[in-house]
């Protein structure tokens, strides 16, 4: 059995943290749900049809905003010693 599922139709509800299982959701009011244990699954989406996933979480932004968190940080330490 194979089943069609359009990007625009689709809502991730899970998935955004690390080590969790990504929960696409289609429907509303009781919907239709594909658990994808493979977090790999979000990159490799992006990576296919970026201009498709927008609404997915891009788990390699994740990378990303922990180095600007940090240089935030001693950018505000930075400050703090300087005044």
């Amino acid at each position: 059995m194979s089943f069609f599922w359009r990007y625009r139709d689709l809502r991730q509800t899970q998935g955004a943290y690390a080590g969790e299982q990504v929960r696409l959701e289609k429907g509303q009011e009781i919907p239709e749900v594909l658990l994808i244990s493979d977090a790999a699954f979000l990159s490799d989406a992006h990576r296919i049809a970026p201009e498709l996933t927008t609404h997915f979480h891009d788990p390699t932004r994740r990378r990303k905003r922990a180095v600007l968190t940090l240089l935030a940080a001693l950018g505000a330490v930075a400050a703090s010693v300087a005044l």
